[in-house]
């Protein structure tokens, strides 16, 4: 995995994945390579849910990510 550029993420979106957009908001976005070849990303945020962070013990949302995005073709790796 390796982080990458915005545009990589859209297009990535665009192809693989149903919604066809990337997610909304901030990311981190983690480039997905496999046998050296880019197979898609995989894209964290803070999510939609403001008071998630409480019901896992933490303070803030700041604290946690959520996966928001899986934008992968196929792939060899489970």
């Amino acid at each position: 995995m390796c982080c990458v550029p915005y545009e990589a993420a859209t297009w990535a979106c665009q192809r693989f994945h149903y919604s066809r957009v990337p997610a909304r908001g901030r990311q981190q976005i983690h480039g997905v390579i496999e046998a050296g070849r880019f197979r898609g990303v995989l894209m964290y945020g803070h999510g939609a849910n403001h008071n998630g962070a409480r019901g896992l013990g933490f303070e803030h949302q700041h604290e946690i990510a959520e996966l928001g995005r899986i934008c992968l073709e196929s792939h060899d790796a489970p």
